[in-house]
């Protein structure tokens, strides 16, 4: 059993620890966010980041009573029982860059008229199919706003935070000569780092059964990418292939599935261990 102390322990910040600390005091019980905040002493902007490190973590659960902001503190046992029995989840699916490609196409491979922006609105929707048949709820969202930089299209994270998304994910096409896959999390330690281990060992063991020689570039942080550092639940961005080497972008354009079910797999995988996969190999033509 995960006791209250080393779940403490784990925090990044002397401010996340003291927000944790405030409702540990009231026995995990509903607060207001007003009473959490003299509690804590901390300012508006200090709350903010304490609240959403808390979240990313999985350790407090945000919700409304009488259209006031509370938390509930997620037990710590009750969180490993959710990454590891297979309860369904809401997930938030997030293609790289705007719909339709306009205004920003993201990484493009002019000579086979390929953008990246709907390659992995492909690979998204695909990817969708596998999560509802799965039993989860999904909202797919691409847009050329992440946090709030464009206000005239839709919001990405801030949609995905008042959603109480479990999982968010956000998928790419990479560009810059190189090759392979990579996947991106906040902070290796949370469940976000476990859930992009998983994304990444799935991807790659689809993606090699059509070509062996294709890349793991493995699991990086970033805290500095607007999804992964805006968003309040466990997050990842995969970069699946570069757009801009001939032999990547032959499994793009031909095998979107392959990468789609690579992400789904992964994230069952992070979930439970008797994932129903199909055969890799099935693929193959």
């Amino acid at each position: 059993m995960r006791s209250r102390q080393a779940t403490h322990d784990t925090l990044l910040s002397g401010k996340a620890r003291k927000l944790y600390d405030a409702l540990v005091k009231r026995n995990g019980g509903v607060v207001p966010e007003y009473k959490l905040r003299d509690a804590t002493g901390l300012s508006h902007g200090s709350f903010i980041a304490a609240r959403q490190e808390l979240r990313r973590l999985g350790l407090i659960r945000l919700g409304h009573t009488q259209r006031r902001a509370c938390y509930t503190l997620v037990d710590p046992d009750e969180l490993e029982e959710k990454l590891n029995g297979g309860a369904p989840l809401h997930i938030f699916l997030n293609p790289g860059h705007a719909a339709g490609g306009r205004p920003d196409p993201g990484a493009v491979n002019q000579q086979l008229q390929l953008a990246e922006s709907e390659l992995a609105a492909k690979i998204t929707a695909v990817c969708r199919r596998y999560l509802v048949a799965n039993g989860h709820t999904v909202k797919v969202l691409q847009s050329h706003n992440l946090i709030g930089e464009s206000p005239g299209y839709p919001n990405v994270v801030a949609t995905a935070n008042a959603w109480y998304a479990d999982f968010f994910i956000s998928i790419h096409v990479n560009a810059g000569g190189g090759r392979g896959c990579e996947t991106y999390c906040f902070d290796r330690e949370s469940p976000g780092g476990r859930l992009a281990a998983h994304i990444q060992q799935n991807v790659m063991a689809h993606i090699h059964a059509l070509d062996p020689d294709f890349p793991n570039r493995g699991v990086k942080e970033n805290r500095g990418l607007a999804v992964l550092r805006g968003t309040q639940m466990p997050a990842v961005l995969v970069e699946t292939a570069f757009i801009d080497h001939p032999d990547d972008a032959w499994l793009l354009q031909h095998y979107p599935d392959a990468f789609a079910h690579g992400i789904a797999a992964g994230i069952e995988a992070a979930l439970r261990p008797a994932f129903l996969r199909r055969n890799p190999a099935c693929y193959k033509k």
